[in-house]
């Protein structure tokens, strides 16, 4: 499931605006991301496990701090996190729109009707969405893994000079951009 959150929108749209702000040097920040982030989800997988719960983040919240702490991080999460949905929606069906023509219309409708599955999925149980996006993930990691594959005899490593095009100092932006593609497996 982890996967299935962390590479779902950080896949649309994030390594081309990580690859325009540090060029080839983009790689680095996506393996700092991946290193820094790897205990975090680790601490989150043994947090489920031990206290299996719904509350999530908010749960371990008041596990540790008390009702006080658990409230002020669901109301955190409660204001941040839907937001976002919209705008992920939207990089979909801005992909779909892309592939199968319709433009605006086509993005909007796709968007809604992913907004639409979502809540479904959601309002059915946990069990459902979690086998869901296990499924989803699975799928995602697939259509990845044949995209590297079908396109390695084609890479010219000779892209990669010069590796840092904009400057060291871009890894830092680009990185900034790419913590998307990491948020969600809390």
């Amino acid at each position: 499931m982890y996967v299935g959150a962390v590479l779902g929108t950080g896949v649309i749209a994030l390594p081309a605006l990580a690859a325009e702000a540090a060029g080839p040097a983009s790689l680095l920040a996506w393996l700092a991301l991946v290193i820094v982030s790897a205990p975090l989800a680790a601490t989150f997988a043994a947090l489920g496990a031990r206290h299996p719960d719904a509350g999530g983040v908010s749960t371990y919240a008041r596990l540790a701090f008390g009702d006080r702490a658990a409230a002020v991080v669901g109301w955190c999460f409660y204001f941040a996190i839907p937001p976002g949905a919209p705008a992920a929606a939207l990089f979909g069906g801005a992909y779909v729109a892309s592939a199968a023509g319709g433009g605006t219309t086509t993005t909007f409708i796709t968007a809604a009707a992913l907004i639409a599955v979502v809540t479904a999925a959601n309002m059915a149980g946990l069990r459902l969405s979690g086998k869901l996006q296990l499924v989803l993930a699975a799928l995602l990691v697939t259509l990845l893994l044949v995209s590297v594959a079908l396109s390695l005899p084609d890479a010219d490593w000779d892209n990669l000079t010069p590796f840092a095009t904009h400057g060291w100092t871009a890894i830092g932006p680009a990185a900034a951009l790419l913590v998307w593609s990491f948020a969600g497996w809390e």
